[in-house]
């Protein structure tokens, strides 16, 4: 006689083939059984009888989710990592996970998970300074991770003049921008102002959330044919322009 204890098989390969065969509905499967008998000889058997096969679909019970890094400037990149997990903690493949984010981009917001039961995409930071949320959803599962956004440091400056040509003692209003390495204005930076005539309305700004600081140049005690040079510094970036008088 031959006698078996009741165990689970496991046909992840034709669990995996049904899935993506979803016309077929059912596979014809053989199972051996190797081994010796009691007096050590060796035996093989084919099982001819029809044993019923339940194949039950894992789902998801519960999300992870990260994002590296998870602080960076307007136009950086952050990788957002997503795990599905089962009702015991173990990993569940091929699972579909789907991402939503409040600002910024993702360069996709349907996964598949792997072997592991992870999945990965690239978010990109638009120019809202602040806290975005980034959430991840399968089936009942749901998982959230906030990133924050900060402002880049300065890396170019620009600096205008309206009216950039004018009588003594008119004044002129200075414009200044100061943007980050993407091109992506710069708030709160700090910006220095100096001149080398007339008389600056102030000489220390802070950007406001479009990168913009402006103040007063007043040319009172300048000729005519001078001509006045008005910089600007914030971090490393500094720019200039020229007013002249006429």
């Amino acid at each position: 006689t031959l006698e078996l204890s009741p165990i689970p098989l496991y046909f992840q390969e034709e669990l995996d083939y049904l899935h993506a065969h979803p016309e077929n509905q059912e596979l014809l499967l053989t199972l051996w059984i190797k081994g010796t008998d009691e007096a050590d000889h060796k035996i093989e058997i084919e099982l001819l009888r029809d044993y019923p096969i339940t194949i039950t679909q894992i789902s998801v019970s519960n999300l992870t989710i990260s994002a590296n890094p998870s602080t960076l400037s307007p136009g950086d990149k952050s990788t957002i990592t997503v795990q599905a997990l089962d009702a015991n903690g173990n990993p569940v493949k091929n699972a579909t996970i789907y991402l939503s984010v409040s600002s910024g981009t993702l360069e996709n917001t349907s996964l598949v998970t792997d072997e592991s039961g992870y999945a990965s995409t690239v978010f990109t930071a638009g120019s809202t300074i602040g806290t975005v949320e980034i959430v991840a959803i399968s089936g009942s599962a749901e998982a959230q991770i906030e990133v924050e956004v900060i402002s880049g440091q300065p890396s170019t400056l620009t600096i205008t003049a309206n009216p950039s040509t004018l009588s003594p003692g008119e004044g002129s209003i200075i414009s200044v921008q100061v943007l980050d390495s993407n091109g992506v204005p710069v708030s709160d930076a700090e910006v220095t102002l100096t001149t080398s005539g007339g008389a600056l309305g102030e000489t220390s700004l802070t950007t406001d959330t479009s990168g913009y600081a402006t103040t007063t140049l007043d040319t009172t005690g300048t000729s005519s044919g001078d001509e006045i040079t008005v910089t600007a510094a914030s971090g490393g970036a500094v720019g200039s322009v020229v007013i002249q008088v006429q």
